[in-house]
């Protein structure tokens, strides 16, 4: 019984949207029957229409469009030109630089060049005698000259240090606590007078006589440094 109370509405409603389509479908269909035909189509030729008149124009006055030529132009005012842009503003003017000064020609100079000559080879050392012009006694130069060709150079510079120390090459020392005299010291002096009667100026005979001395008693001159140096005496 509760079935067929919730059907009912249902199949109403469907009664009557069917009953809405037919009256749809049947108005539609009368209308198109009802339409009269409208025959063929005739197409007809178009012609051109003829040009209309141009619309005419305003006319303005003449005293509006041209120009009094008598009324002279209006002058414009005269812009000053900017004298400068911001940047050549902002940039300094470089300072003109100062005329360089000419400058003096130096005074013409005559350079001569010196030629430089290969050294000489030095000749052999020869010894020559040198007498005084007062006395004619040689000098001690020459004795010294002397006494180096005599035994060397080797031996001569012991030589030279030991009569240093004990004349200082000084023909005329004298030694007043033992009475030596002369260059080499001899003692008496009068030894030397064996090779010369000058003995008591002339240096040369007082080396003489030293050198004799020296190579009986210690054979080199050297020699006879060592020994003074060790006692204080030769």
């Amino acid at each position: 019984m509760h079935h067929l109370v919730r059907v009912a509405p249902i199949a109403y409603t469907a009664a009557a949207i069917a009953l809405l389509l037919v009256l749809v479908a049947t108005t539609f269909t009368t209308a198109h029957t009802s339409a009269p035909d409208p025959g063929p189509v005739v197409f007809q030729p178009v012609t051109a229409a003829a040009p209309s008149a141009a619309p005419r124009a305003n006319v303005v006055p003449k005293t509006l469009v041209e120009p009094n030529l008598d009324v002279s132009p209006i002058a414009r005012p005269k812009v000053p030109q900017a004298a400068a842009t911001l940047h050549s503003a902002l940039k300094p003017k470089p300072k003109p630089k100062p005329a360089p000064k000419p400058k003096a020609k130096p005074a013409h100079r005559v350079v001569h060049h010196a030629t430089v000559a290969k050294p000489k080879p030095r000749p052999k050392r020869t010894v020559t005698r040198t007498v005084s012009r007062s006395s004619g006694v040689p000098s001690v130069a020459y004795a010294r000259s002397y006494a180096r060709s005599r035994i060397g150079s080797t031996q001569f510079s012991c030589l030279d240090k030991l009569w240093n120390r004990e004349s200082g090459w000084n023909p005329h020392a004298y030694n007043r606590s033992s009475g030596a005299y002369g260059i080499p010291q001899a003692l008496p002096g009068s030894k030397m007078g064996s090779i010369a009667s000058d003995w008591r100026d002339n240096p040369v005979t007082q080396v003489k006589w030293g050198l004799g001395y020296i190579s009986g008693r210690y054979g080199t001159a050297c020699n006879a440094w060592a020994h003074s140096n060790a006692t204080g005496w030769y």
